[in-house]
């Protein structure tokens, strides 16, 4: 009897250890799902070089684009998302990119971005470059490379999950962010649920 009470006393112990050591993680102070058109053309802004006719998009169809990638599996990728499609651009270099407006972090000591993607490209050599740019100024970009642990010609996630830390961003009442697509006739790059 006494050998049960100190089992059960140990896993007792050992279990509130265990969730006492895990962090809880803060809920988002900002938050784009892309639940309409609107919540794209009217909070971000487009820009860069395309000598294609593609840009960067609002969609709510999650189905894979090519044979046998699976759907876009983000958390809310039923009511939408942004897409820019490479492979339908043509066989044209890009540089594309979308800002957000300015966003609040004063007050954030610690400023974190996590977003949910779909992304697959074609060029070896290090031509397809996904990154995020931060910018207290919405002109001048600190970017960062995202997605790099991507394969050439993978097309088989569902969703890739971005979490990286921007310290340029902590306490500046103005935060710009940028997605931006540096590449020539990739496949496609999906970016849906974005927090900070």
């Amino acid at each position: 009897m006494k050998i049960k009470t100190f089992t059960k006393f140990c896993l007792l112990l050992a279990s509130t250890l265990a969730f006492s050591s895990l962090k809880a993680q803060p809920a988002p102070f900002y938050q784009e799902t892309f639940p309409n058109a609107a919540a794209f053309t009217n909070n971000w802004t487009q820009g860069g070089t395309n000598a294609g006719t593609a840009d960067w998009e609002w969609d709510n169809d999650p189905t894979g684009v090519f044979q046998g990638q699976p759907d876009f599996a983000s958390t809310t990728a039923s009511n939408g998302f942004i897409i820019f499609n490479s492979d339908a651009n043509g066989d044209f270099s890009h540089d594309v990119f979308v800002t957000s407006k300015a966003i609040d972090c004063s007050g954030k000591n610690t400023v974190f971005l996590r977003c949910e993607n779909q992304y697959g490209f074609f060029s070896p050599g290090g031509v397809s470059i996904a990154e995020v740019g931060v910018s207290t100024d919405g002109t001048t970009f600190t970017y960062r490379t995202i997605l790099a642990n991507v394969p050439r010609n993978d097309l088989s996630s569902p969703v890739q999950v971005v979490t990286l830390e921007l310290p340029e961003a902590a306490n500046q009442p103005s935060v710009f962010i940028r997605f931006r697509w540096r590449g020539q006739f990739e496949y496609i790059w999906r970016i849906d649920d974005i927090g900070l």
